[in-house]
């Protein structure tokens, strides 16, 4: 059955002029080629990097956190609950069912390759949806795949692959027409329920995508209230997406409540209480920022320009509310952490820029002129992003490296030379749960929630200047034996 693309419509207030994507032998054989193509370089990095190893201190909390599901207690954090120190409890439970087939670090590698394969499907059906061509979408799929430190996001051992995945899939979705008869391809009428859905789940696979989530909801529900002609008349469908959205959240909030006492993670407010930053100055903050997002853009190069596009469409102007939010939140409460773990929490935004390409594809009045200009735009991104992956891949293998000799090391040498039964007071918590059985107390309170209580009292009130004496007391408190921290942690 051939692709149905119908002539562009005049555009209504909210989206650009809708297209109905019909599937086709042609679409699932595209389907059919990026998800060969994700399955073989999963096989090569297999073949290069020989057992997995991640490049982040911080992707051994999910291993740990995972074990301790299926062990039912933490040999190392005495009474600490599993889901202590996991930002995403999504990436956490898919880690932990895939440990039942596979060994820790192969449940993880694992679970990086299926995120990226719902990423790379993602931008396929992005592509799609707004008309652009296979060939097009192929593009999309490699530029979003390769872009600045896209590969090292991906197999950085955290939820960012997940993010990168579900971001885009929101943005699919909100993009699709919904049908109000039975399309040409027989299927009957339904109304929409996949986004509700998943914007109830996006807090949890990462506590900043809740402005996205919660923007396109309104989206859905300002759609309903001009399809109905009246907000009274769309109550119901309003109410039906909210529905929707908390009963799919509710297992992960009842998760994290029974769990931690609160229905969402704490790990981000435990670092922020550690580091203290949001009584700096304005301008030292706004500065920071600014230079975590030049350090950014620099990165994804030429792609980046897609950004411009994203005014032109409701998903688009959501899209944007959603990255000023992101970037506010952290410029005014935690400026610095835009540029942690080389700026996974900015790498968000990414399928915000690959939405504005993607939408010139559906430039209606524009023409083929846009159409054309962000094609040659994603082909040159593509161009340079590929020339530049060798050194960005060797940046990701250095830091893998730095697990495999240096926290790996110094977990052997504890285990050699430390007195069972020590307690180590530690930063960073994850490889060191992961390669020893030492009784350890985290100081900054990821692993060991207790700890934030000192640096809510003494730390974030001095504005660090008192963070020592916060140290002090939680060693005291946890009879530490042996103070272990990375260095420049």
């Amino acid at each position: 059955m051939p692709l149905s693309l119908a002539e562009p419509q005049p555009a209504p207030a909210d989206q650009a002029a809708p297209l109905r994507v019909s599937q086709s032998s042609a679409d699932r054989a595209l389907y059919a080629a990026i998800t060969l193509l994700v399955l073989l370089a999963a096989l090569l990095h297999r073949a290069l990097v020989g057992s997995p190893v991640f490049p982040m201190d911080d992707a051994y909390i999910t291993l740990h956190n995972a074990q301790v599901l299926h062990w039912g207690h933490d040999p190392n954090y005495f009474g600490t609950p599993a889901l202590a120190g996991a930002t995403s409890a999504v990436h956490l439970a898919l880690v932990a069912l895939l440990m039942f087939a596979l060994s820790p670090p192969v449940a993880l590698w694992a679970a990086l390759w299926l995120a990226t394969l719902a990423y790379a499907l993602g931008l396929v059906r992005l592509a799609r949806v707004h008309g652009g061509s296979p060939a097009q979408a192929s593009l999309l799929a490699l530029v979003g795949l390769g872009a600045g430190q896209v590969p090292h996001q991906l197999m950085n051992g955290l939820e960012t692959g997940l993010v990168l995945a579900a971001a885009t899939w929101a943005l699919v979705l909100a993009s699709e027409p919904e049908r109000a008869g039975p399309g040409d391809d027989g299927r009957p009428a339904h109304r929409r329920v996949w986004l509700p859905c998943l914007c109830g789940v996006l807090p949890f696979i990462r506590p900043d995508l809740l402005p996205l989530s919660l923007g396109l909801l309104g989206l859905l529900a300002g759609r309903h209230v001009r399809a109905a002609g009246s907000w009274r008349g769309a109550v119901r469908p309003v109410l039906g997406d909210l529905g929707l959205a908390v009963l799919c959240a509710a297992p992960w909030a009842l998760w994290y409540g029974v769990s931690l006492g609160t229905p969402y993670p704490g790990t981000v407010e435990a670092k922020r209480l550690f580091f203290a930053q949001d009584g700096w100055a304005a301008p030292l903050k706004a500065q920071i920022v600014w230079g975590h997002l030049a350090q950014f853009a620099g990165d994804l190069g030429l792609v980046t320009l897609g950004a411009l596009l994203l005014g032109r469409t409701a998903v688009g102007r959501v899209g944007l509310l959603f990255a000023l939010a992101l970037v506010a939140a952290y410029c005014l409460r935690f400026p610095d952490a835009l540029g942690f773990y080389e700026g996974r929490y900015l790498y968000s935004l990414l399928p915000l820029v690959l939405y504005g390409a993607a939408s010139a594809w559906r430039a209606g009045p524009q023409g083929p002129g846009l159409r054309a200009a962000v094609t040659g735009l994603l082909v040159a991104a593509l161009a340079q992003s590929y020339w530049r992956a060798p050194d960005f891949w060797a940046r990701h293998q250095s830091y893998c490296g730095f697990t495999r000799h240096d926290l790996a090391g110094t977990a052997a040498w504890c285990n050699a030379h430390l007195p069972p039964g020590s307690t180590l007071l530690i930063h960073d918590a994850g490889y060191i749960a992961y390669g020893t059985r030492f009784r350890l107390v985290d100081l900054v309170g990821l692993k060991t929630p207790s700890s934030v209580a000192a640096h809510r009292a003494l730390t974030h009130p001095s504005g660090g200047a008192l963070r020592g004496a916060a140290v002090s007391r939680i060693a005291r408190a946890g009879h530490a034996d042996y103070l272990l921290v990375l260095s420049g942690s």
